[in-house]
């Protein structure tokens, strides 16, 4: 998928991995460098960095030198030249689900400091989940526990809501570090067609 808004190009994919036992945290990181290479027509590597800490383990993630030392869009003086934000999900029977998308420059060059993305993935009915039993009281504002009590589905509603959160906290470049409560995912809501 690439679609442009004003000056911003975003670029989006999703991958499916079979098989049990899969690394969750090093799977698909493969398939994510390859598909942003090609999007970004150059040799990219993929790297995360805790800006509050400073560990690799976890953090935003960077597109950063190709192991050869070729300039990535990430590391050139004057601003990232391209932001990426990218989500997994263990499936029931074994597999990994990933989502991700990139945001480059209409013009090519430096992205302004607002210009992120976010995004999140949950695979629904998946054992440890997000249900709104239990996690609702610490992570919901009123407003969307209400949503979620009000809705048809309230299973669905709260991955909805959940995967809103966790997708608003990466476009922050802070993620979970802040408190979900003060995420308020009104301000992603379709609109009303009724």
């Amino acid at each position: 998928m690439r679609t442009q808004v004003g000056g911003l190009v975003f670029h989006g994919a999703a991958f499916l991995l079979p098989g049990a036992g899969l690394d969750r945290r090093r799977a698909g990181r493969g398939e994510i460098e390859a598909w942003a290479s090609e999007v970004l027509g150059r040799p990219v590597r993929l790297s995360t960095v805790c800006p509050a800490c400073g560990s690799v383990a976890h953090g935003q993630p960077r597109l950063e030198l190709d192991p050869r030392g070729e300039p990535s869009p990430a590391s050139r003086a004057g601003g990232d030249l391209a932001r990426i934000s990218y989500a997994r999900a263990s499936l029931d029977g074994g597999g990994l689900a990933i989502a991700a998308v990139v945001v480059l420059s209409a013009g090519g060059g430096p992205l302004p400091e607002w210009a992120r993305v976010g995004v999140d993935l949950e695979a629904r009915g998946r054992k440890g989940a997000p249900h709104p039993r239990g996690w609702g009281e610490y992570a919901l504002t009123p407003a969307e526990r209400g949503r979620v009590a009000a809705s048809a589905d309230p299973e669905a509603a709260s991955l909805r809501v959940w995967t809103q959160k966790e997708a608003l906290a990466k476009l922050t470049g802070r993620g979970l570090e802040i408190e979900p409560q003060a995420l308020d995912t009104a301000l992603v809501q379709p609109p009303d067609t009724h």
